[in-house]
């Protein structure tokens, strides 16, 4: 599952959220990398990822609480940010968030299945098609997997950074679409989360969570669990009202 990724002074992943022009897209590309790629990307590149993310940080924070969003998500946005500082200046600090990672999202049977074509609801898989889905809609809007170093299209952190690009892209006019590619709009949004992402990450970003054993992946994973959930809220209630910062 790995991937070789050639030396570069900035990793495409890291231009990307840095780019970023929401508060809400940052944040799930932010998660979603570090759920797939903590390694090879939030780690490498003299740690310029994590270090992008503190910054970053204090726009989250803005959003969410704008967002009528309870005490309990500022609270772990906080410890979140603290954390990924931590991240940043101790290296046994980052020896035990690497550890919990590979045990949380790269065993060879994970306690919870983090790709959505072997998650299961009510004793069948969502879709036993998920990654070809998942390949249609990359491929559809031009999204260059691979230029990330991403290569699972169903695993959790890949579907959650793709929602952060997704949404960043319809939410302003005035980004581009990639190389000719279909310009993405809310509706492409509210379907790729109806149809895909809300039908599992709220659910397996909240298992995945009580598993963490380190204050990095128990901070991040909590605040994704109910930011997910929060994004399945508005869907069920159909206006589909994520903010704009």
């Amino acid at each position: 599952m790995q991937t070789n990724l050639p030396a570069m002074t900035t990793h495409p992943a890291i231009e990307q959220m840095s780019h970023s022009q929401t508060a809400l897209g940052s944040f799930l590309w932010f998660g979603g990398i570090s759920c797939y790629r903590f390694e090879t990307h939030v780690l490498a590149n003299n740690l310029r990822f994590a270090s992008r993310a503190v910054k970053l940080a204090e726009e989250w924070k803005k959003y969410l609480g704008a967002s009528g969003l309870n005490l309990e998500v500022m609270e772990g946005l906080d410890e979140l940010s603290n954390t990924i500082t931590q991240l940043v200046q101790r290296p046994n600090y980052r020896q035990a968030a690497l550890d919990d990672f590979k045990q949380l999202f790269m065993a060879e049977e994970p306690i919870v299945p983090v790709r959505g074509s072997e998650w299961f609801e009510d004793g069948k898989t969502i879709s036993m098609n998920e990654a070809v889905a998942m390949s249609k809609w990359y491929s559809r809007f031009n999204w260059e997997v691979a230029r990330y170093g991403l290569d699972a299209p169903d695993h959790i952190g890949i579907e959650t950074a793709f929602c952060g690009w997704l949404y960043d892209r319809a939410s302003l006019s005035g980004l581009p679409s990639a190389g000719g590619s279909a310009k993405p709009n809310m509706r492409d949004v509210h379907t790729f989360l109806q149809n895909h992402f809300c039908m599992w990450a709220p659910q397996c970003y909240s298992w995945v969570h009580v598993q963490a054993q380190t204050p990095f992946w128990r901070s991040l994973l909590g605040v994704l669990t109910i930011v997910t959930k929060n994004m399945s809220y508005a869907m069920a209630s159909q206006n589909g009202d994520f903010g704009t910062a």
